[in-house]
């Protein structure tokens, strides 16, 4: 069955199977202008090259190391209140309050600033002598 395929008439557009190789030719016009058709087993074989490829990618991607983001540290608020505008989140623009004792997480230092996001996600620009680091 692997050797017969579907053929199609150039002429009348008739697909069908041929029965001999010997004289092959369309059975309704007597053609000789004949063209190999796609076949079912095609799309099948599409379908599974396209399956691999994706598997292959998804593969890869759990491969790859983890972004290159520095580890954030976490610090508490020693001072007894806080208010600085909030650089981004969901207060941009706003003033956000921290009290002694809030947790926050240190995104970024230099110096005499750390840049802190609260709970909330609010970040914001602490001097240094306002947050306990571990």
């Amino acid at each position: 069955m692997l050797r017969r395929r579907f053929v199609r008439c150039s002429g009348c557009r008739l697909r069908f199977v041929p029965e001999k190789k010997k004289g092959l030719a369309c059975p309704a016009c007597g053609s000789k202008a004949l063209a190999p058709w796609f076949e079912p087993f095609h799309l099948g074989l599409v379908l599974l090259v396209l399956a691999g490829g994706a598997g292959a990618l998804e593969l890869r991607a759990a491969a790859a190391p983890p972004s290159a983001r520095p580890p954030r540290t976490t610090a508490r608020v020693v001072s007894r209140q806080v208010t600085a505008p909030a650089e981004s989140g969901p207060r941009r623009g706003k003033t956000v309050t921290l009290r002694r004792g809030d947790v926050v997480q240190v995104r970024a230092g230099d110096g005499e600033t750390l840049l802190v996001e609260d709970a909330k996600g609010n970040q914001v620009r602490l001097r240094a002598k306002h947050v306990e680091l571990p």
